[in-house]
C-alpha cells in the first residue's frame, strides 16, 4: 500500500511540472510578440516564401530541399505546441486521478 501511494505521489510530481510547462507554454503562446513574430511571420509568411523557394528552379536542388525543411520546421513547431499542450492538459486530469486512488487505497487500508 505504501509503495502504491508513493508511486501515485510520484506520478503526481511529474504531472505537476507537466501543467507548469503548459501553463508557460500558453502565456508564452498569448504573447502578443509571439503570436506576431512566431506565429505569424516565421509560421506563415516566411514559410510560405520558402514553400515557393522550394520549386524555385533558379536553385539547386540541395537549396531548394533546403528551403522545403525550413518550410516544414514551422509545421513542427505548431505540431510540437499542440501536443504539449494535450500532453499538459492529459496530465492535470492525471492528478485528479491518483489523487483519487490515494484516497481509495487509503481508505481501502482504515476498512481492513
Amino acid at each position: 500500500i505504501v509503495s502504491q501511494i508513493a508511486q501515485l505521489e510520484e506520478q503526481i510530481l511529474r504531472c505537476r511540472k507537466q501543467v507548469a510547462f503548459g501553463k508557460a507554454l500558453q502565456k508564452l503562446t498569448s504573447n502578443k510578440d509571439f503570436q506576431k513574430v512566431i506565429l505569424e511571420e516565421f509560421c506563415v509568411k516566411e514559410a510560405a516564401r520558402y514553400v515557393q523557394q522550394s520549386v524555385n528552379p533558379s536553385l539547386s536542388p540541395e537549396e531548394r530541399q533546403q528551403s522545403l525543411l525550413i518550410a516544414q520546421a514551422s509545421g513542427v513547431l505548431k505540431q510540437w505546441l499542440h501536443i504539449q499542450e494535450q500532453m499538459s492538459n492529459v496530465a492535470e486530469s492525471e492528478i485528479d486521478k491518483c489523487n483519487a486512488k490515494i484516497d481509495d487505497i487509503r481508505a481501502e487500508g482504515e476498512d481492513e
